[in-house]
């Protein structure tokens, strides 16, 4: 009798260890870190993160702050990280927080951050070993979005954020892992030097605006992808290609006579094809360091013709149209802009091309 009851209590106090060291605790597909405490809101960031089911979302509905005593938040299982919006402070790095914020770990099969504003220096936001990364809909300022170097990671995505004078490194320690940066605004407000530094990746890079930043791929086993319809711009920054790999191609994009320089070190020549330059002549001299095909440049800024494309009868008619639009206008000698209006020497050329 007494072995028995010894027994039930045994494995009533084995039960309770459990419950404790959170074996089987309660899990939830939503999860709040907020002020309140009830159901599935919880005041600690370290509470609400051991309560998110796999594949679960989190809601960030206060400031995570990073500091010497809370450096970093360990992620081991796939999840989805949102704010509630994207212009009220969800993440501050603190002095003597080092992060990375979100260290992601290698049972991580995939990890989302969306609607976040993060600021403070001397931190990574997102780190370590998840397979699919994507970061949406947020704001960074001075400190890096994402520092990858785990060969582990296979996708990451970076669509509609907006980075201030920060770096952002994706370099992963072998090739293998497709990258899409779309739609995002890199910037400095002053003369930081700052990149978006790529190696080792399969990119997709479209839509995005470098003011001052520069695009950086690095050597490494080889890069290839397409970088098209972005916009560099700001006096003395760059891009830079050391890659030996001619796979990278830069087409259609608006890269402005103060942007700085293109330069590629690798072997072969790079395309950098049907890109604007800021004029109707393509880029000026001393753009260029390296070989690389900038020819048949945009003549225009929104890319409808080329520099090699032959003329036709239309080109004729909107030539015209042009002209008679513009001797319409009030002032049109001075208003004219070489770079936006044809003048007599295209509707010349454009008569030469057609009697040939």
């Amino acid at each position: 009798m007494n072995k028995g009851i010894g027994f039930i209590i045994l494995c009533f106090f084995i039960i309770f260890i459990s419950l404790s060291y959170g074996e089987g605790q309660t899990v939830y597909q939503e999860v709040y870190y907020d002020a309140v405490r009830k159901d599935n809101y919880f005041d600690s960031i370290t509470e609400a993160l051991s309560h998110v089911a796999e594949n679960g979302t989190l809601y960030i509905c206060k400031p995570i702050r990073i500091t010497s005593q809370l450096k970093s938040l360990k992620i081991d299982k796939a999840m989805t990280i949102k704010g509630e919006s994207n212009q009220e402070k969800s993440i501050i790095i603190e002095g003597g927080g080092t992060g990375p914020v979100f260290n992601l770990g290698n049972t991580v099969s995939s990890f989302r951050l969306e609607n976040i504003y993060a600021v403070g220096v001397g931190a990574a936001v997102v780190k370590g070993h998840g397979e699919c990364i994507t970061i949406i809909n947020c704001n960074f300022e001075d400190c890096m979005p994402i520092d990858i170097t785990s060969a582990k990671v296979k996708e990451i995505v970076l669509d509609g954020n907006r980075v201030i004078r920060a770096y952002t490194s994706i370099r992963p320690a072998s090739y293998g892992a497709k990258v899409a940066v779309k739609n995002n605004y890199f910037g400095v407000t002053g003369g930081e030097a700052r990149g978006l530094n790529i190696e080792n990746c399969e990119v997709f890079i479209e839509n995005n605006r470098f003011n001052g930043v520069s695009l950086n791929v690095y050597d490494g086993e080889k890069a290839l992808g397409l970088i098209q319809y972005n916009t560099f711009e700001r006096d003395g920054r760059k891009i830079m290609v050391t890659e030996n790999d001619q796979k990278l191609h830069f087409q259609n994009n608006k890269i402005y006579k103060d942007a700085g320089q293109v330069y590629y070190r690798g072997n072969g020549t790079i395309d950098f094809t049907k890109n604007w330059w800021g004029s109707k002549e393509g880029p000026k001299e001393g753009v260029m360091d390296g070989n690389i095909d900038y020819s048949n440049w945009a003549l225009f800024e929104d890319f409808r013709r080329y520099q090699k494309d032959s003329y036709t009868l239309t080109d004729l008619q909107d030539a015209y149209d042009h002209l008679k639009k513009d001797a319409n206008a009030d002032n049109w000698i001075y208003d004219m802009d070489k770079n936006n209006h044809i003048n007599f020497l295209d509707i010349i050329a454009i008569t030469r091309s057609i009697s040939e």
